[in-house]
């Protein structure tokens, strides 16, 4: 593993590499699992050598695979729109998986970080935002997806908001916001309503939260 981490590091198209990290995906045990999908986490944005491979993986339904999908679902997300390729299984997946965490929630994230390429996958985001017989955390995510892909601001913002106020009222208050924060950010002035929650985040705990609130609030004024 940690050599073909190196390989990875040096040359991201290391036709050695990639295979070598792919066969431990692969492996039963799931201490090799955790750390392989480590190595891809750092390479991930240029190994695209290994996307037809995670393509095929989603391929299988059955339950014992469930982890490495899980894996593999996580790594093309973080491939980003290269992944592309990726859309209809990743949407096969998630109807298959809706709301079954984490595998319909991996779908979500991958289909939104792949952006507008995935736009196939928005009247199946937009369902389960809107589903109100799910839980309201797992409604966060389709719906910060939903943006990422069509910039659907009108849509997405009130649920980001909705989540930012009741995370703000936890106990481990300063946790947890990471995507919420940088979505708003990224949707700017439109979010000005968020302002509030940002401000108090200001206060967290934690100084990357504190940091992150902090650019959100600049990109919104």
């Amino acid at each position: 593993l940690h050599s073909a981490r190196a390989l990875l590091r040096i040359d991201p198209e290391n036709e050695a590499a990639v295979p070598a990290l792919l066969a431990l995906l692969r492996d039963k045990d799931n201490e090799f699992k955790e750390a392989t999908i480590s190595a891809f986490w750092d390479v991930a944005p240029k190994a695209t050598a290994a996307i037809p491979t995670l393509i095929s993986m989603l391929e299988s339904d059955s339950i014992e695979v469930a982890f490495r999908n899980d894996c593999a679902m996580q790594i093309l997300g973080r491939m980003g729109p290269a992944a592309k390729n990726a859309v209809p299984v990743l949407i096969k997946r998630l109807r298959k998986d809706p709301r079954r965490y984490p595998l319909g929630n991996s779908a979500v994230g991958a289909l939104g970080k792949i952006g507008p390429a995935a736009e196939p996958a928005c009247a199946d985001l937009r369902s389960l935002m809107n589903d109100t017989n799910q839980a309201f955390e797992l409604r966060v995510a389709p719906a910060i997806a939903l943006w990422r892909i069509a910039r659907d601001t009108n849509a997405a913002l009130p649920l980001v908001v909705q989540s930012l106020q009741a995370k703000s009222r936890s106990p481990i208050f300063g946790y947890g916001f990471d995507e919420e924060v940088a979505i708003l950010g990224d949707i700017g002035p439109a979010a000005k309503n968020a302002v509030p929650c940002l401000i108090k985040l200001l206060s967290a705990r934690h100084p990357s939260i504190r940091a992150s609130a902090a650019e959100a609030l600049r990109k919104i004024d």
